[in-house]
């Protein structure tokens, strides 16, 4: 089945986009998002995928920076 409920890498890549368009540092997302830097660092580089907490955290961390974005939108 290749229809998958989470996509590691599109949210990986709706992270980095939206951290290079506001232009702040992994550092500064992960404190007003209230996850670890290194939590971020490892789910922006693939080698992680975020724990559920994580994933809630950085999904409404989006949308605050973002308000048109909903949950599971792919930009």
């Amino acid at each position: 089945m290749s229809d998958q409920l989470f996509n590691q890498a599109d949210f990986s890549r709706r992270l980095r986009v939206r951290m290079a368009e506001r232009g702040i540092d992994q550092k500064t997302c992960a404190t007003e998002a209230s996850v670890s830097k290194s939590s971020l660092s490892r789910i922006c580089s693939l080698t992680m995928k975020p724990s559920v907490e994580n994933y809630l955290r950085l999904s409404a961390w989006l949308r605050s920076v973002n308000p048109e974005i909903q949950d599971g939108d792919h930009e």
